[in-house]
C-alpha cells in the first residue's frame, strides 16, 4: 500500500482533513513520512500517551526548514486514533488539559478534533507551524 494523497499544499480544510484520513486507512506503515505520522491508539491524558505525542512534535519542530518546506508548505501532522484499515478514534479532552499533560504551553501546534469517514469516529489531528531557520545555537564554555 502507499500513501495516497497530494501534499504540495497544507492540509487545510475539513474536505482535505477527511482525505488525509482515509489516505491513511488505505496506506501502509511504512508510508509514515517526515511531514505525516499515526499513532492507533494513544491516551494523551497518560505519561506514556503525551510522550509519543511530545516525541512526534519534537520530531516535527527538529526537521531542516529546506527539507520540510518540501511537503504541505513545511507544515507537518500528527494523526492520533488512526492507523491502516482501522480508525479507533480518541477520548475527547478538554484542550488546557491536553497541553498541560504534553507540557506545551508555548507550543504552536493545533491540536483539533476531525470527524474521520464513517461512523462518528473521531482522531485528533496535531499541526505545528512550519519550521524556519533561526540563529545558530550559542554554546558558551566556562
Amino acid at each position: 500500500m502507499t500513501l495516497n494523497f497530494e501534499a504540495d499544499q497544507p492540509v487545510v480544510g475539513l474536505k482535505r482533513q477527511r482525505a488525509l484520513i482515509e489516505a491513511v486507512l488505505n496506506a501502509g506503515s511504512a508510508d509514515e513520512t517526515r511531514w505525516l505520522e499515526w499513532k492507533s491508539r494513544l491516551d494523551v491524558s497518560k505519561a506514556e500517551g503525551a510522550f509519543a505525542v511530545s516525541k512526534a512534535i519534537l520530531g516535527f519542530a527538529n526537521r531542516m526548514p529546506d527539507v520540510a518546506a518540501q511537503w504541505a508548505g513545511g507544515h507537518a501532522y500528527l494523526l492520533v486514533g488512526v492507523e491502516e484499515e482501522v480508525l479507533h478514534g480518541v477520548a475527547t479532552h478538554d484542550i488546557e488539559k491536553v497541553d498541560a499533560w504534553l507540557q506545551c504551553r508555548g507550543n504552536r501546534a493545533r491540536r483539533p478534533h476531525r470527524r474521520g469517514p464513517g461512523p462518528s469516529r473521531r482522531c485528533r489531528a496535531g499541526r505545528p507551524r512550519p519550521v524556519q531557520a533561526g540563529p545558530p545555537p550559542q554554546c558558551r564554555c566556562p
